[in-house]
Parts: C-alpha cells; sequence; structure tokens
C-alpha cells in the first residue's frame, strides 16, 4: 500500500470515527436530559427587539403572549421608529405593553435596541425574545423558573418547512444544538434566553450592548466572567418558520457563521477544520480503486449522520408535544447528507466574507472589530 493509499485510508477511519463519536454523544445527551420548568414563576419582562414585520408575526407575537404562566408577564418592544409597521401589530397582540424607540442610526442595531430597553424593566427576570420565533404555551415557565443571580437559561430554535431550502437551513442551523449540550461550548442565544436583572446591573452589559453586532457573545462572555451558569432548555424550544429558496439559505448560513467568525474566531477556526475533515473523509470511498477496501468505511459516514440527527429531532418533538406535528424527524435527517457539504461551503463562504446585511443594515467586519476594540478599551478604562 502506497503513501496516498494509507493517507486516505486514515482520513476516511477519522472521518468515520468522529462521526460514531457525534453520534454517541448525541445518544448519550438526550438520556441524561429532563423535563424542567417546575419551579417558582416569577413576574417577568419579555423584550422583543423588532424591526419590521416577520412573516407570520402575528401568529409569533400571539403564541408569545399565550403562555401557562402563574407569574406577571409584561412586553417590552424596542423599535427604530414609532412608523415602524411591526408596532402596530404588536400593540394589537401583546397586553401591558411598553414600546422603546432606538436610534435607527446606530450602527449595532440589535444591540442598542435592547440596551434601550432593558432600561425600562421593573422585574427581577427578563427574557431576550426575536421577533420571529413561535413558543409553545410551557416556553415561558421552562426558561423563567430556573433563573436565578447566579444562573441564565437559555434554549434555540427548530426551523419548520418541507421544501429541501427549509430542511437544508434546519440541519445548519442544528449545529447550534450540538454546542448547546456541552457546559464548555453552551452560549446564551439571544432569540430566546431567560436571565436575572441582578446579573445584568452587575455585568455592565446594558452600557456595552451598544457596541457589539452579537448580544450572544456580549451576554455570553460577561455570565462566563461573572462564573456564573448557563443551562440549556431543550423543553423550551422554538419554532421559525424556514426560508424556501436556496439562495437566501445560503446567505442566511454565511451571515450566521460571520458572527461566530467575527467573535469567535477559534470557534469558526475549529468548524473550518471540522467541516473539512468531514467532507473530505466521506468521499475518500471514490479513491477505492486507488486506495483499496479499507476507505469503504467512510461510508458510514452518511447513516451515522442520519441517525445522529434522526435521535435529535424525535427528542426534540418528544420534549415539545405542541411542536410535535411539524417536525419529521426522517425528512430533517436524511438533510443532514447534503447539509455536511453545503456547511463546509459555507464555511469556506464566510472565510472571504467581509461584510453583510441584515434586516437593510450593512455590517462591515473592520467595524465590528474596532467596536469589540472600544469595547474591550472603555472595559478596561472603567475597572
Amino acid at each position: 500500500m502506497g503513501l496516498a493509499s494509507i493517507v486516505l485510508a486514515l482520513v476516511a477511519a477519522l472521518g468515520t470515527l468522529a462521526s460514531a463519536a457525534s453520534l454517541a454523544r448525541e445518544v448519550a445527551y438526550w438520556s441524561r436530559a429532563r423535563i424542567n420548568g417546575d419551579g417558582k414563576e416569577p413576574d417577568v419582562t419579555v423584550i422583543i427587539p423588532m424591526r419590521g414585520v416577520d412573516p407570520g408575526l402575528d401568529d409569533n407575537l400571539a403564541r408569545i403572549a399565550r403562555q401557562r404562566y402563574g407569574g406577571k408577564v409584561k412586553y417590552v418592544v424596542a423599535v427604530d421608529s414609532p412608523d415602524d409597521p411591526a408596532l402596530q401589530v404588536a400593540r394589537r397582540v401583546l397586553p401591558d405593553l411598553k414600546v422603546v424607540i432606538s436610534d435607527p442610526g446606530n450602527a449595532s442595531g440589535k444591540g442598542s435596541a435592547l440596551s434601550n430597553a432593558l432600561r425600562v424593566v421593573d422585574t427581577d427576570v427578563v427574557v431576550l425574545c426575536d421577533s420571529d420565533v413561535k413558543p409553545h404555551e410551557e416556553w415561558l415557565r421552562r426558561l423563567a423558573s430556573r433563573v436565578s443571580p447566579t444562573t441564565a437559561v437559555t434554549t434555540y430554535r427548530w426551523y419548520i418547512g418541507r421544501s429541501a431550502p427549509a430542511l437544508l437551513m434546519a440541519n445548519f442551523s442544528s449545529l447550534g444544538l450540538t454546542g448547546m449540550q456541552t457546559e464548555a461550548s453552551r452560549f446564551t442565544w439571544g432569540g430566546s434566553t431567560a436571565l436575572h436583572m441582578d446579573f445584568i446591573r452587575r455585568s455592565g452589559v446594558i452600557d456595552l450592548l451598544p457596541l457589539y453586532l452579537s448580544d450572544d457573545y456580549l451576554i455570553t462572555r460577561k455570565i462566563h466572567e461573572l462564573r456564573m451558569k448557563i443551562e440549556f432548555e431543550p423543553s423550551a424550544i422554538v419554532l421559525s418558520l424556514a426560508e424556501d429558496d436556496v439562495r437566501a439559505v445560503f446567505n442566511w448560513a454565511v451571515r450566521q457563521m460571520w458572527y461566530v467568525k467575527v467573535y469567535g474566531k477559534r470557534a469558526f477556526q475549529a468548524s473550518l477544520a471540522s467541516y473539512t475533515v468531514m467532507a473530505l473523509a466521506s468521499l475518500t470511498f471514490l479513491a477505492l480503486p486507488l486506495a483499496g477496501w479499507p476507505v469503504l468505511i467512510s461510508l458510514l459516514i452518511f447513516p451515522m449522520g442520519v441517525a445522529k440527527e434522526y435521535v435529535r429531532a424525535v427528542n426534540i418533538a418528544r420534549r415539545n408535544p405542541g411542536h410535535a406535528h411539524l417536525i419529521n424527524p426522517l425528512l430533517h435527517a436524511a438533510f443532514s447528507i447534503p447539509n455536511l457539504y453545503f456547511s463546509a461551503i459555507v464555511m469556506y463562504a464566510t472565510l472571504a466574507t467581509r461584510e453583510i446585511s441584515w434586516r437593510g443594515r450593512r455590517y462591515f467586519e473592520g467595524e465590528a472589530l474596532k467596536m469589540l476594540e472600544k469595547a474591550s478599551i472603555d472595559q478596561y478604562r472603567n475597572g
């Protein structure tokens, strides 16, 4: 066996072992996961930053308001302009509503909106919530009941849709769930996270948010600095409508990874390396005439990837029964195969991307890094 054959066989084995380990971790995680949310139900403020009308906004906000929750719930909507059409929907659907008008010229967008909204909160617990999510009726209770001054509780989203682009989007988004399953890589997802206001005041995030394009990154970093705990609640998963256009899904995926590249350089580099190896390993079986039968082991990567996503989808549906009829585990799992190559392409496209566009705003990598540097300098000066 020549050197090329040995290298190909080793790549095939490495990818197969990585896939097997990933499947084993998935099974182990769900065997330990428990449904929580049976504790206290404190008064809570739900903050929803909005810019424009999301598809299904009426239904999204109605679901956010229609919760089985014992405590008092208040709502704060942050918009750029009093003329934003989303505000009309919010006023019609949400009770006990406060409206905060943010500076539309501020570069950070969502960060500024959250900063201004947090200043008017008068409850001990706050939930940050995106306007494009569809929670079930137990969502708020399962998030807020375990929050404390030393513990944040977060969940994640599941994209729904039956078209090929939608299923690809759901699979790519599922990458974030892998990070949620271990404490070392867990982060506070800004689309649905419950925090204690004691943390908000101690951490100084209100003043820092306008300097960050990623509230997820800032809040997670501050939680780690204060040696707090982030709990992931898989029984509070929210749904979102997926895109039905391949180009839109690709642009969305690059945008998600762009934030990781800017604010989590090592995590991005690790993802890039991982998907490069996995994509190459999965194709080594094509070198059968050159390398011989050992490379056929790489064919196992496909069924193991499908099995992993099937286990994930089944368990999410089981823990969120109100969503179960909208989740098709077999169909979702099948798209883990094209998603392997889609994800690798997205990683390399992100590597070359210097700016993104989101909700009518353009964000530049250089400006984001300057804002990050300014935030670090200001924090240092303020001790």
